[in-house]
């Protein structure tokens, strides 16, 4: 069928030094990648569904899709090195003013006992976090981050919450990532490294593609990865019980998130800028619910597209001296902001003997996230509103 076998996912993530529990063996389907020459796709799948959806082959294969690509989302991608959240004109104490940290400092919470996993790009040698997973190669190679995304993100959240047990997981070392390494990703930090919560400030648009199978064209998402997330959800009784916070996207559009922060069980971070407005490249408005979207600080750009406000600087070293600053700014790091808030939540319940399951958390979040103070506020617009330390 011109196609060749490469591995299960336990397979794929054995080979990277993760062990998964019993309860993503018994309770998820199997994943498998192969792979397939680009001209002969859409004939393999054909071919596959064939030779698989048969009487003696009813229920072997379940879905087949191509390995959708995403991105790391942020108006300027690449951060590069030397990453500094003080630097220059960036508004990141501004920021955490809004997210209310001085309260969690005087509750005595920092997020200990929270498990956060930021899956992104990786991590800068030097930059120690509780573990780091590669699963871009084989083996259990050294930290690295060839891009400053991913860790730009841990900085974000650690600032955020200094006590919080961070697990970097890189599954890109550019700006692509791909269906397969996300999974691979999400699959590590929750069965794994049993996060509490998981930050992806990664997202797909559209699939510009028609699908040569079922014909859909252009607002097409993965449907494995949305049931993979699916899955996650049902079985949050068997011990994992995570919160995925993931990026809206910055195209400014009013008519869709990205995916999969569209998805019903995760929860989507969208960018306010210092007026505690909507950013202007953030995606909204939406029709999940109140619940499953909130708004964090991300920074803002001008009519022209020139950066006016943003959270840290960078240094790209593929640029000129003269002109290698980067800016990080977008829904990236709302997203960050977001899952940081989470962990201080989290630790201050746990500390006080209250529920520290994902539904409870989230529906306490939405309680105290002060809707008054946004300007016209709609549950569209603005979702549960802003997420801070309140409880």
């Amino acid at each position: 069928m011109n196609y060749v076998y490469i591995a299960s996912m336990r397979e794929f993530l054995l080979s990277r030094g993760v062990s998964v529990s019993g309860v993503f063996l018994y309770r998820f389907p199997t994943y498998h990648l192969v792979s397939v020459n680009t001209n002969n796709l859409f004939p393999t799948i054909a071919a596959l569904y064939q030779g698989f959806v048969t009487p003696a082959g009813a229920s072997q294969i379940e879905l087949i899709e191509p390995d959708h690509q995403l991105d790391v989302l942020a108006p300027q991608v690449r951060i590069g090195t030397n990453f500094s959240l003080t630097r220059g004109n960036s508004l990141h104490a501004s920021y955490r003013g809004l997210l209310n940290v001085a309260a969690a400092a005087g509750d005595n919470a920092d997020g200990t006992g929270a498990r956060v996993a930021i899956i992104d790009t990786g991590l800068e040698p030097g930059n120690v976090v509780a573990s780091y997973v590669d699963v871009t190669q084989a083996g259990t190679p050294a930290q690295a981050d060839n891009d400053g995304h991913g860790t730009a993100m841990v900085e974000i959240l650690r600032s955020v919450a200094s006590g919080a047990e961070l697990h970097a997981i890189r599954v890109t070392d550019c700006s692509d990532v791909f269906v397969w390494d996300l999974l691979a990703g999400v699959t590590a930090a929750v069965y794994d490294k049993d996060a509490h919560i998981v930050s992806l400030s990664v997202g797909c648009k559209d699939l510009n593609s028609r699908c040569g199978i079922c014909g859909g064209w252009q607002d097409n998402r993965s449907t494995v990865c949305e049931r993979f997330f699916e899955q996650i959800d049902q079985n949050k009784n068997s011990g994992h019980d995570p919160i995925i916070v993931a990026a809206t996207g910055n195209d400014g559009n009013s008519a869709a998130f990205d995916w999969p922060a569209r998805f019903r069980h995760v929860l989507a971070v969208g960018s306010l800028n210092l007026a505690k407005s909507p950013s202007s490249f953030s995606n909204m408005p939406t029709t999940k619910s109140q619940l499953a979207y909130c708004k964090r600080p991300g920074g803002e750009v001008d009519s022209a597209g020139n950066t006016t406000e943003y959270v840290g600087e960078g240094v790209d070293p593929n640029l000129p001296a003269n002109a290698n600053q980067t800016f990080c700014l977008g829904t990236s790091p709302a997203t960050a902001y977001a899952a940081g808030v989470l962990a201080l939540r989290r630790h201050y319940a746990e500390r006080n003997g209250l529920a520290t399951d994902s539904a409870t958390l989230l529906d306490s979040a939405d309680r105290k996230a002060g809707k008054d103070v946004l300007p016209k506020y709609s549950s569209a617009d603005h979702g549960m509103g802003r997420l801070i330390y309140d409880p």
